[in-house]
């Protein structure tokens, strides 16, 4: 399932971004506090979602870039 212009309200612990989708927090792998995307849902549960980024629509003031 796709799902677009979500924001990531918090992170978690093994540093994931937490957001809520139809009243269930959602996972998504790579995401930082305040960013907006598009993510795909790959993993669903009674009680939550596990997703990835798809497209990054408006990236955090947290995200750090790797520069090398």
């Amino acid at each position: 399932m796709i799902v677009n212009n979500i924001e990531i309200t918090a992170t978690s612990n093994d540093y994931k971004g937490i957001c809520e989708i139809y009243n269930k927090k959602c996972f998504v792998d790579g995401a930082v506090f305040g960013d907006i995307l598009n993510i795909e849902i790959y993993k669903e549960t009674s009680k939550f979602y596990c997703a990835k980024i798809l497209k990054i629509i408006k990236k955090s003031p947290f995200r750090e870039e790797n520069v090398n």
